[in-house]
């Protein structure tokens, strides 16, 4: 299993007809992340005219939106859809509004709202989380320098090594790739080596 999100907090601003339009993105793993950064932003921004918000998170059934005073259908919905369509999740946008004094009509503030967050998504900041597992590995340190070199040369992500009368690596696998490595691991070892597998979690590799 995989899903996009995005690595860091972003804040782009359009100008629509006189009216400023501020999207905040961040990334969230639960709505109560999602509430707290709704609520800093409206607190950042408690004299605008609008704080808009919507966010989904990856289970595919939690999506929240609210148009904050705008009319319904015209902020909430739009801003929650771009990251439908750019199958964002686990993350939240707010859009905050000051208002210009032009009126947009229901047609333009979807059309605002919706290019306020496309505008805010930037595609070097978008990342696959994949679900990956931490392989413990004990070995002896005559086999420390091949083993070692194996994991820089296949670029695998070490957690942690430990050095005592043996030596003991963690490493973060793809889940997909853990038999293959473990594999490969007694092969060059010649069987010194005992390989356990941990915790699964979703990590961006």
């Amino acid at each position: 299993m995989e899903y996009k999100t995005i690595s860091n907090k972003t804040e782009h601003m359009i100008i629509i007809e006189k009216s400023k339009f501020i999207c905040n993105l961040t990334p969230v793993q639960s709505e109560e992340e999602a509430f707290e950064f709704i609520s800093l932003i409206k607190k950042k921004y408690k004299d605008a005219s609008h704080n808009v918000w919507g966010f989904q998170l990856k289970d595919g059934m939690t999506r929240r939106y609210n148009d904050d005073g705008e009319p319904s259908g015209t902020a909430g919905v739009p801003t929650l859809n771009v990251l439908i369509k750019a199958e964002l999740t686990n993350v939240c946008a707010v859009v905050t509004r000051y208002f210009g004094g032009v009126k947009l009509g229901a047609g333009g503030l979807i059309r605002a709202y919706s290019a306020s967050v496309s505008s805010a998504i930037e595609e070097d900041n978008i990342i696959k989380m994949e679900t990956c597992q931490f392989v413990n590995i004990e070995l002896s340190y005559q086999s420390h320098s091949l083993v070692n070199y194996y994991i820089n040369e296949k670029k695998i992500k070490t957690i942690d090594t430990e050095f005592s009368d043996v030596v003991k690596i963690t490493i973060l696998l793809p889940i997909g790739q853990v038999d293959h490595v473990k594999t490969e691991l007694v092969e060059k070892t010649g069987g010194n080596v005992i390989i356990s597998c941990g915790e699964k979690i979703f990590s961006h590799i």
